[in-house]
C-alpha cells in the first residue's frame, strides 16, 4: 500500500486487530509510526501524518500487585516442613530477602557471607533456548545488591550448603553440573 492512501481508519482497525490478537507495546509501536510517518513529510513523500487524526491506544490498565500479609505469611511457613529442604529454602530466601526466582536460582556458594548474615544479589540464571543451557547473567536491573537476612536463615543454609558439599563429594566424577561459560560448574 503506498504512503499517501493511508488512512486513520485503516489505522484504527490495524491497532484493533493487533490488539484482538494480544500484540504487545501498542502505544510503542504507534509512537513509532506517528516518527516514521513525520520523516517522510519532513524528506517531501507525504504532505499529512494519518497518524495525526488516528486514535493511540490505551495502556492497558496493570493489575493490582498482591501482597502477603502476616497471616499468609504465617499459613505459608506453617505448611512450609512439608515440602523438601531445598525448597523450603528457596521459599524463605523469597520471602525473607523479596528475591525473584531467577535470582534465587542465580545464588552461588560464594554469595553468602555467613558472619555478617548478608547475601550478595548479582547474578541471576538464565536459559538460552537457542543454545539449549543455562547460564548465569546479571540482575534484571544490572546491578549488585547486598541483603540482610535473619540469623536463623543463614544457619539453615549454612547446614544445608554443608551436606549439599558432602553429597557432591559422594557422587565424585558422576557429578554433572551445569557450568558457565567457563566451565565452571553453576553450584
Amino acid at each position: 500500500m503506498l504512503l499517501h492512501k493511508i488512512t486513520p481508519t485503516q489505522i484504527n482497525l490495524f491497532f484493533v486487530e493487533q490488539k484482538k490478537q494480544k500484540a504487545g507495546s501498542l502505544i510503542e509501536k504507534f509512537v513509532l509510526m506517528i516518527t516514521m510517518f513525520n520523516k517522510a513529510i519532513e524528506w517531501g513523500c507525504l504532505e499529512v501524518n494519518p497518524y495525526a487524526k488516528a486514535n493511540k491506544p490505551k495502556r492497558a490498565k496493570t493489575k493490582r500487585i498482591n501482597y502477603y500479609t502476616e497471616s499468609h505469611i504465617q499459613l505459608l511457613l506453617s505448611v512450609l516442613p512439608k515440602f523438601h529442604i531445598k525448597h523450603q529454602l528457596q521459599i524463605k530466601i523469597a520471602l525473607f530477602y523479596g528475591l525473584r526466582m531467577a535470582e534465587i536460582a542465580g545464588l552461588r556458594f560464594e554469595s553468602l557471607n555467613f558472619e555478617n548474615n548478608i547475601t550478595s544479589v548479582n547474578k541471576t540464571l538464565q536459559y538460552d533456548k537457542k543454545r539449549q543451557r543455562h547460564f548465569l547473567d546479571s540482575t534484571k536491573t544490572g546491578e549488585s545488591r547486598l541483603v540482610h537476612a535473619p540469623k536463623n536463615l543463614m544457619t539453615e543454609l549454612q547446614e544445608y550448603i554443608e551436606l549439599k558439599k558432602k553429597k557432591l563429594e559422594k557422587l565424585g566424577d558422576k557429578f554433572n553440573p551445569i557450568l558457565d561459560n567457563k566451565g565452571s560448574p553453576l553450584i
